[in-house]
């Protein structure tokens, strides 16, 4: 049962990587593109998988934490 836990954790930890990692990105492409004089739409689209692995990783922690409770 504590795989549940661990891979939920994992997936959590990653999409907060992943949605840190791209606001980095953007936010120096933004910075480059405004230097450069050309405005640079950016894409919120990519956000969604970060997203999607945040709440799978909440997911997978709550469904380890209401299991683990049932059982007491």
């Amino acid at each position: 049962m504590k795989e549940l836990y661990y891979t939920g954790l994992i997936f959590f930890c990653l999409g907060s990587l992943m949605l840190f990692l791209h606001r980095l990105v953007s936010s120096a492409v933004g910075h480059l593109a405004t230097y450069m004089g050309e405005p640079t739409p950016l894409n919120n689209s990519l956000y969604i998988p970060s997203v999607l692995f945040i709440v799978t990783g909440i997911v997978l922690i709550s469904l380890y934490v209401f299991n683990k409770k049932k059982k007491i």
